[in-house]
């Protein structure tokens, strides 16, 4: 269900659905809310509701604070060049019982339900993207993870247009693996990474564009240890059409893999056939 433009400021959809505001993404069963204020400089995103995985069924039985996607995103843009974001997202998802065979005193098996404790994630973010003189596009991003009290992520990227059919590509990206608070696999050690790309795109014709990136990526081994992986990526788009070659070799393994894709609108958008064929070789070492 869906109301729009109530009292001409918001939005008001109620049901399953994507989000996607700042941080917060996902799909749950529940209310998103999104409105502007002050002559539209400023936009408010608000959500909640049931976190879903993998289920085709309404199921309101499960306790909502150990299931449930939750936040928001406040957005300011002071004109028509730049904007500015913060968003907030706290999922908590409760895996399903598990059963399993244990042994008494005597050693008879006998059957045991294991109930999992809730799986926990909340972050906090800010991002902003600014356009100086329609030639230099800049965007920077900032998530913190607050369970963990770490930086979880920070990006820096821009886009350069050298001449109307060139642009030049850089950018800056770190991360932490992000890992459930009090999930399993948080008790393990895990390293962060490094990665910085730069690349080239150019316009050979209005139906025609191509691009080529480099990418160097720096993984945190042990302590002062690093090791890197290089990656390059070549392709483009003709028409409706998108093709991609990557090669990615060093630490990460050897792997060459094309793919190409094409989505062709119909009948005015309301049919839309999308195809799609990937192939990639891999090889983590020599041995």
């Amino acid at each position: 269900l869906k109301a729009r433009n109530i009292a001409g400021v918001a939005d008001v959809s109620l049901g399953r659905q994507f989000v996607f505001a700042g941080v917060g993404n996902g799909l749950l069963d529940g209310g998103v809310a999104k409105g502007t204020v002050w002559d539209r400089k400023i936009g408010i995103t608000v959500y909640g509701g049931y976190n879903v995985v993998q289920s085709r069924t309404l199921d309101f039985k499960r306790n909502l604070a150990d299931n449930s996607l939750n936040g928001g995103q406040v957005t300011y843009m002071p004109n028509d060049d730049g904007i500015v974001g913060l968003s907030y997202m706290k999922r908590t998802r409760t895996p399903d019982p598990i059963t399993t065979l244990r042994a008494d005193s005597l050693f008879n098996p006998y059957l045991v339900v294991i109930a999992l404790s809730p799986n926990e994630e909340e972050y906090a973010s800010v991002d902003a993207r600014y356009n100086f003189i329609e030639r230099v596009n800049v965007y920077a991003r900032s998530d913190y993870d607050v369970n963990m009290t770490r930086l979880s992520r920070a990006e820096l990227s821009a886009r350069v247009a050298i001449f109307p059919a060139l642009s030049a590509t850089a950018e800056y990206l770190f991360r932490e693996p992000r890992v459930a608070y009090n999930s399993i696999f948080s008790v393990f050690k895990a390293n962060s990474t490094q990665e910085v790309e730069a690349g080239v795109e150019y316009e050979v014709s209005p139906l025609l564009r191509t691009y080529a990136r480099f990418a160097d990526v720096v993984y945190k081994i042990s302590g002062s240890v690093n090791d890197n992986s290089g990656r390059v990526t070549v392709g483009g788009s003709y028409d409706f059409v998108n093709f991609s070659y990557t090669q990615n070799f060093g630490y990460a393994g050897d792997l060459n893999g094309v793919s190409i894709q094409a989505v062709y609108p119909m009948m005015e958008r309301t049919l839309t056939p999308n195809f799609g064929l990937g192939f990639a070789s891999y090889q983590l070492s020599d041995s």
